[in-house]
């Protein structure tokens, strides 16, 4: 496997091989009555005898959707496009737009349907498709569509479809795009390996915002020979917030967080586990007044009415990497000392602690 790893809108999967089409038969159109679904078209397929497979059942993967939405572009002009997808899977809208930008995804309407005769709802196949074809609209085909594979996909009429259309063949686009929502399984566009879905925080982003906003607010600059332009705009931002969630989410355990030492709120959480006013208040007391000396950051725990065990839990949620017990071993002259990062632990002797406070390694 390879180091690729982009989000859901960027993301690409494998080139499929070309398939040799040169046995298959011709492609078959059959009346195939209320099936404007691919469910509806692969239930029929399956059932009536002279559509059935001898090999296994027909599955909505061996099916072509064709689906047409509209490109509003930032002036105001809209173009209908169609994209062909395998039947088992949806047009990803956001993967799709990041490709057409600065165009947005509309719906194409009941009104757009009955503005374009060559398209039949339910029924759109590919044959009418492209902008050299009867329909004139642009097509285009997911990346995922083989050359030489054969289709189940509509016939253009209704109530019927066509069975063995191959693509480079019967049919053809007038470009390739990346619109089919990905799964994992599906094939890495760099290596063999299969790709993974991971959950993940968007922490940066930078939008091209064309002259969408631009041409709403009438934004225009003197150009080198002092004409009017629409200003092209675009943005970037960087979520603070959204950075330490995702911190927060990379470096936790069943118990708590785990803060990296360089984005920890505080150095040191000192937990007096004595009672108030006895040896352990003032040795955490000492030791927290050390370590500030030795310019660290310190939260000092000596709630009062608060047990021990409750104190404790709050150090391991609160995660701060490194966490001091001041309670019984204070007699002996000694204090707990805790990697939170590491899940270590080990008594210290109370005149050595802050220096090997200071000097533990953390990650």
């Amino acid at each position: 496997s390879c180091s690729y790893s982009a989000n859901t809108e960027a993301v690409r999967v494998g080139e499929p091989a070309k398939i040799d089409y040169s046995n298959l038969g011709e492609s078959v159109v059959y009346d195939t009555p209320a099936t404007p679904t691919i469910a509806t078209l692969v239930d029929l397929f399956n059932t009536r005898s002279d559509l059935k497979r001898a090999d296994r059942q027909w599955i909505a993967a061996d099916t072509l959707k064709n689906v047409i939405v509209n490109l509003r572009y930032p002036d105001g002009r809209t173009e209908p496009l169609a994209v062909g997808v395998p039947g088992d899977r949806d047009v990803d809208t956001k993967r799709l737009e990041a490709q057409v930008s600065p165009a947005e995804i509309v719906e194409f309407t009941e009104s757009d349907f009955a503005a374009n005769k060559n398209l039949v709802k339910g029924y759109i196949g590919p044959q009418s498709l492209g902008l050299k074809n009867s329909s004139g609209i642009r097509y285009l085909l997911d990346r995922s569509i083989a050359i030489g594979s054969a289709w189940i996909t509509g016939a253009n009429a209704p109530g019927r479809h066509v069975a063995g259309l191959v693509n480079g063949r019967d049919f053809s686009c007038d470009g390739i795009v990346d619109a089919a929502d990905v799964r994992a399984g599906d094939s890495c566009p760099k290596c063999d390996a299969k790709l993974q879905i991971r959950r993940g925080i968007e922490i940066g982003h930078v939008f091209q915002l064309g002259r969408k906003y631009a041409d709403a607010l009438g934004l225009t600059v003197l150009d080198q020979n002092g004409k009017s332009q629409v200003v092209t705009m675009g943005s970037y931002g960087i979520g603070v917030s959204r950075a330490v969630a995702a911190i927060a989410e990379a470096n936790h355990d069943e118990i708590g967080l785990k803060w990296p030492s360089v984005v920890s709120p505080t150095d040191v959480h000192i937990v007096v586990a004595g009672k108030p006013g006895d040896e352990t208040s003032a040795a955490g007391e000492a030791l927290a007044l050390a370590l500030h000396n030795q310019n660290m950051t310190v939260l000092l725990d000596d709630r009062k009415g608060v047990s021990p065990g409750v104190k404790f839990k709050d150090a391991e949620l609160i995660g701060t990497p490194r966490i001091v017990i001041a309670g019984r071993g204070v007699a002996i002259g000694v204090v707990e000392v805790r990697n939170r990062r590491a899940g270590t632990s080990g008594d210290v002797a109370i005149d050595d602690a802050a220096k090997h406070i200071v000097a533990m390694p953390i990650k």
